[in-house]
Parts: structure tokens; C-alpha cells; sequence
């Protein structure tokens, strides 16, 4: 079943990528946003993925945001695409770029690659990512860097704040629980899960941080995240 469903899976995110290209090179830049939502519900459909959000009260709907989440699983991407209630930009790996169709896809869009390993290149990414928040659009980032292997919450990276340091945007933090046990990292089989978008209150970017100031609001952003995951049962 795992098989079919890959395959199922492989076969809509071709399909999706070539229409969400087309979308944008005919300037439909919302278009691609909407495209790039029903692509991840299906996927999560075919997954037996069901998502509870919850904290959409403490949204600005017209303002942009710097959303800080837990990366748990590759499926907190599709999660989020699919029922996060604002546009969102991603902020994602430049290596994913060599899957092929989908990862030309991912160069073309409006999300922001980065590469961690060349200074210069990804302080260029971080002010693309900057312009972006400041025209408007939410940027969603992994301030962890990369996927858990245990499903616990690793520590939190400086790098994380850098574009919120540049545009001054609110920091929103995001717990998203239960997307492990989908499909861990270095696992190939799907396992239908619930899982939980809780979005918690904004925290204000301090003017001209210290520092200091981005240790404590490095702190205070995982405590907030960890205080909030909660366990899922795997359905």
C-alpha cells in the first residue's frame, strides 16, 4: 500500500509542479499559492493525514510574519502549505533542488533557497527572504535547520532571526505535533496520523538586537514551541 501510495504521490507532484510553473510564468503568483494548497491536501489525503489547527485567532490577516516552526518530518511542509491560513514563502535547503521536476520547481517559485555551507551566498538568500516579508508575504522557517531524528525538539540556531533582525516583522511561533510519526527522517513507510497546527501568540522582534537579545528570544521562541507540542495518536 506504502508503494501505491508513493507512487500516487510522485505522479500528483509532477503534474502540480508543471501547473504551479506554468502559474508563474503567467505572472499568477497567487495562483501558485492556491496550486501549491490543493497539491498538499491531496497528498495528505492520499497520506490519511488529518490536521486540527488551532490559534488562528492570533493571526493579523494583511500583516507578514517570520513563522518559527519544530521540523519533525518532511510532511510539516505539505502541512503547513495546506491549512496554514496566510500565504507562506519557505525558506528551505538548496540541495532539495536536485530531485528532479520537483526540485526545478521548488527554483522557480517564490520560495527562498539556502546554503548554509557558502556565507556569501546565503546572507544574498537572507535578504531575498527579507524583500519578500517586507513586500508582504509570511516566511516559514525551520530555526532548528534540520529534521529531528528522535522527535524531540533540537536546539535553535542564530541564523533563524536574521531576517526578522532586517525587516522587524513578529516572530510567530508554530508546534506542529504529530507529523513524526508519518514518516521519520530515513523512513520510507507512510503511517496516517492526526496531526496538530497550534499557533501561538506573536513575539515582538526587539529594534536593533544584541547578541544577548537573540540568545534570550532564541530561548524564549523553543520554550514556547516545546511547551506546546503535545503527543498525537496515530490513527
Amino acid at each position: 500500500m506504502t508503494i501505491i501510495k508513493t507512487l500516487l504521490i510522485a505522479i500528483i507532484t509532477i503534474f502540480d509542479t508543471c501547473r504551479a510553473l506554468y502559474a508563474m510564468k503567467m505572472g499568477g503568483g497567487e495562483k501558485f499559492y492556491n496550486l501549491s494548497r490543493k497539491w498538499a491536501r491531496l497528498l495528505l489525503k492520499i497520506s490519511g493525514v488529518k490536521v486540527v489547527l488551532e490559534g488562528a485567532e492570533n493571526l493579523e490577516h494583511g500583516k507578514a510574519y517570520i513563522i518559527a516552526s519544530n521540523h519533525s518530518s518532511i510532511y510539516d511542509i505539505p502541512v503547513m502549505l495546506a491549512y496554514f491560513p496566510l500565504n507562506i514563502n519557505i525558506l528551505y535547503k538548496e540541495e532539495l533542488e536536485k530531485f528532479p521536476i520537483w526540485g526545478f520547481g521548488l527554483k522557480k517559485s517564490p520560495f527562498v533557497a539556502i546554503n548554509r555551507s557558502r556565507p556569501r551566498k546565503a546572507a544574498a538568500s537572507l535578504q531575498i527572504a527579507a524583500d519578500k516579508v517586507t513586500a508582504g508575504v509570511s516566511l516559514f522557517i525551520f530555526p532548528e535547520g534540520t529534521r529531528t531524528k528522535d522527535g524531540t525538539l533540537g536546539e535553535f540556531k542564530r541564523g533563524a532571526l536574521s531576517v526578522a533582525g532586517k525587516t522587524g516583522a513578529d516572530i510567530l511561533p508554530v508546534a506542529i505535533s504529530g507529523t513524526f510519526g508519518i514518516l521519520p527522517k530515513n523512513k520510507m513507510k507512510i503511517v496516517p496520523s492526526l496531526v496538530t497546527i497550534k499557533i501561538l501568540k506573536p513575539v515582538e522582534t526587539p529594534e536593533n538586537m544584541t547578541k544577548q537579545a537573540e540568545i534570550e528570544l532564541l530561548s524564549k521562541l523553543r520554550e514556547k514551541i516545546e511547551n506546546n507540542l503535545v503527543k498525537v495518536r496515530i490513527t
